[in-house]
């Protein structure tokens, strides 16, 4: 019997259970489909809302777009003799290539330091599969247990809000593959 961690390893397992999860067929016609799970590692539009806060508690808030990394990799667990027991592969869609981007927050409140006008993200020029590194990388299992770089905070500056937009994606992929894993074992029931 397959195991539902080999089936999560592909994305083509993936479509064909989210088709399952989504009471839809699959086919070449199910394109909304197609565009919700695409296949790969993909360099896509991202938009969001950034804000920043001054030493006196005045913000300034701002709508982003950028682009962004997005897609699924295979990643795989194999059982081994040797402790843990396992050997796992820990593959993430990231940044092969990116550049810094400055986006100016326009709503801000007055007397605002002007120094928090201004607002820095990365900007993805090309995507690939590659190697989770949880000194460099956020990674985040299945079981939603995450890695955190060392010496960096999730919820503070700058960073920590991208990481918390972050953090956001990978809860909603979690909960994702916990339906699409929960439809699998119904339908094999």
């Amino acid at each position: 019997m397959i195991k539902i961690g080999q089936l999560l390893g592909t994305w083509m397992a993936i479509v064909a259970v989210a088709s399952i999860a989504k009471g839809t067929p699959q086919n070449d016609d199910d394109v909304d489909l197609q565009q919700e799970f695409p296949l790969g590692c993909i360099v896509r539009d991202y938009k969001f809302v950034a804000v920043r806060e001054d030493s006196n508690g005045l913000k300034c808030r701002g709508k982003v777009e950028t682009k962004a990394c997005f897609g699924s990799c295979e990643t795989g667990e194999a059982g081994t003799h040797k402790f843990p027991q396992r050997e796992q592969t820990s593959n993430i869609c990231a940044h092969d290539r990116s550049s810094e981007q400055t986006v100016m927050l326009t709503t801000c409140d007055e007397g605002v330091d002007p120094a928090i006008k201004r607002y820095k993200v990365l900007k993805a020029e090309t995507c690939k599969c590659q190697p989770c590194n949880a000194d460099t990388m956020f990674c985040q299992s299945m079981a939603g247990k995450r890695a955190a770089p060392p010496d960096q905070s999730y919820e503070s500056g700058e960073e920590g809000e991208v990481l918390a937009s972050r953090q956001r994606v990978v809860r909603f992929l979690a909960k994702l593959f916990s339906t699409i894993e929960e439809k699998y074992d119904d339908n094999l029931n």
